[in-house]
């Protein structure tokens, strides 16, 4: 009992997964409780068998509160895995952006600054706000920032120049401040949950464990009362 009972985090997570893993096939297979098998004798229930799913819902959730009690600080937060994924999808909205609104911006700039010129933008560059102040004195991690903070990128462009006597140049300039509104920001972190469930650790370590942990206490629960006809 030492070994089941004792602190540690990964052992906490093997537990609720297998336990949990254990209702679903109960669930899904139909188990009987008539009669069972421990440890090789055959004991068959008389009492209660009515109540059966309400001690596997039971067990369900001290399992899974135990492995919550255990989780790592700041586990249920992107990691440095999800937050690149994550700063990977923001870099995209200044090129979409730059299509449909800054390049015309640009170009208009361009122009009352010097009559009969244009300005075509050729690529774009972005430096993540937080990535600076991480780097600095009193560094704070993503997930301590402000939402606006963390969407926030300084963006340079690379602009193509024609002046009116026909003279061209490129260089990188037109430096300005973009923050990605809300709505987008909210899609894009939806995105990267998604993408970083697949290609990372941190969701198959710390969000599902949950994840099967309250699934097998909502299926033992309406086992056992009868909620819904499955």
């Amino acid at each position: 009992m030492g070994d089941i009972d004792v602190g540690d985090f990964n052992k906490a997570r093997s537990f609720v997964i297998g336990w949990s893993i254990l209702v679903f096939c109960f669930w899904f297979f139909g188990a009987s409780f008539e009669k069972f098998s421990l440890l090789g004798n055959e004991i068959a229930l008389s009492e209660n068998k009515e109540h059966a799913w309400l001690m596997l819902a039971l067990v369900a959730v001290y399992l899974l509160c135990r492995y919550y009690q255990r989780l790592p600080d700041k586990a249920l937060f992107f990691n440095d895995d999800m937050d690149r994924i994550y700063d990977s999808a923001l870099r995209v909205w200044p090129r979409i952006r730059s299509v449909f609104h800054d390049a015309r911006v640009i170009d208009n700039e361009q122009k009352e600054y010097r009559k009969g010129s244009s300005a075509k933008v050729m690529d774009v560059k972005s430096v993540m706000l937080r990535h600076e102040e991480e780097r600095g004195e009193g560094a704070v991690k993503g997930w301590q920032q402000f939402p606006d903070d963390r969407a926030t990128m300084s963006v340079e462009y690379l602009v193509y120049i024609t002046l009116a006597n026909g003279e061209s140049r490129q260089n990188w300039g037109f430096k300005r401040m973009v923050t990605v509104p809300w709505g987008v920001r909210h899609v894009i972190k939806l995105y990267a949950f998604f993408k970083g469930a697949l290609v990372v650790s941190w969701f198959t370590d710390f969000i599902w464990p949950l994840v099967l942990g309250v699934g097998a206490v909502f299926i033992s629960l309406n086992k056992w009362a009868g909620l819904v006809v499955w």
